[in-house]
Order: structure tokens, then C-alpha cells, then sequence
């Protein structure tokens, strides 16, 4: 009888030490899936902000003017989208190309010249680049850009953001005409030339 109630005791506090054993491998498994579901949700939201930041901007319809033989400045053109709630100044840019100047352009009276304060492209709206208006110019250029081929391009925000697009195409365009106002000593020689953007 004695037996029989050790045996009964020892077996149910084997099944007390599984059960216990289980659970504490359920509460463990319980709490790693708990941290992988964290770990995810964290990472997934680092990539949704990373996400929204580089598409603060959208650029479609964009291209870069092909360059003649003997040119030696082109234009970026295309629709840039301001897809915030707030407006974007946009300061400055530059391109894989082989140049010494890239400056933000606008025309005016027919002649070219620097836009002060940057292209502002007001909260959830266009602004067109295009030739005979503001555009992205790019002067000086050593190793000329021809048809077919592609360049990436990076913006500069006010706030030192900077937003890369890739990949945009090189097309032959007719000519613009308007005049280079320069300012600059490095281009200065352009001032009274004619721009073939």
C-alpha cells in the first residue's frame, strides 16, 4: 500500500515537473514570437519611414538634354511632385556627370539666370521643369551626355535633405534659345553665348 502511494506521488509529481517544463517552454516560445512580432514591427516601421522620407518627391516625365558635339552644358527637365502636407524648397542638386557647375535656373526676359531661393514646390503640388522655364542646369561639362544614354540625379533640400533619382534618359530635344546671365568666373564666358538646352 505504501508502494503503491509513492508510486502514485512520484508519478504525479513527474507530471507536475512536464507540465511545468511545457509551459515554461510555451512561455518561452510564447515571449520569442512576442519579440520577433516586435523586432518585425519595428523594422517594418524603419523602412516605412525610410520610405516616405525618399518619396517626399516624385519625378516623372523627367530627361536630361543630349549634348552636341562642342557643347558643353545641358539641362535637367520634367515634373517634380511635392507629395507632403507642407511646401518644399528644393537648393540645390547634383549629377553622375563629369561637370564644374550645377545650378538652379529659371528664365526670364528670355535670358537664363540662377533662381534665388531655390525652386519651391508648394504642399501636394507640380512643379515643371522645362526648357524656356526652371530647370536643373548643368554647365560645364567635360565628357558631353549623348542620347541613349542615362544619369542619376540628387536634390538638396533646405533642410540638407537630399533625394536621389536614377536612371533618367538622355533625349535630343530642339534647342532652347534663350541667353546665359552669368555671375560666375568659372562660366563667365557663357554670358553672352546662346544656351543649347
Amino acid at each position: 500500500m505504501s508502494l503503491k502511494l509513492n508510486r502514485r506521488a512520484g508519478l504525479a509529481l513527474t507530471a507536475v515537473t512536464v507540465a511545468g517544463l511545457l509551459l515554461a517552454g510555451c512561455s518561452n516560445s510564447a515571449q520569442d514570437s512576442t519579440a520577433k512580432v516586435d523586432t518585425a514591427s519595428s523594422a517594418a516601421a524603419t523602412t516605412s519611414a525610410t520610405a516616405t522620407e525618399a518619396q517626399k518627391i516624385t519625378f516623372t516625365d523627367s530627361y536630361i538634354k543630349a549634348m552636341a558635339p562642342g557643347a558643353d552644358m545641358t539641362a535637367v527637365f520634367g515634373v517634380l511632385h511635392n507629395n507632403t502636407d507642407k511646401d518644399i524648397n528644393i537648393v540645390a542638386f547634383k549629377a553622375d556627370i563629369d561637370a564644374d557647375v550645377f545650378e538652379l535656373h529659371e528664365v526670364v526676359d528670355g535670358k537664363m539666370r540662377m533662381k534665388e531661393g531655390g525652386f519651391i514646390i508648394p504642399a501636394g503640388q507640380d512643379y515643371v521643369l522645362e526648357p524656356g522655364s526652371d530647370h536643373l542646369m548643368i554647365m560645364n561639362v567635360h565628357d558631353p551626355i549623348e542620347a541613349g544614354e542615362d544619369t542619376d540625379i540628387t536634390i538638396t533640400l533646405a533642410d540638407g535633405t537630399e533625394l536621389s533619382f536614377e536612371n533618367i534618359p538622355a533625349r535630343t530635344i530642339a534647342s532652347g534659345d534663350e541667353e546665359y546671365v552669368g555671375g560666375h568666373g568659372e562660366h563667365g564666358s557663357h554670358g553672352d553665348s546662346k544656351d543649347k538646352h
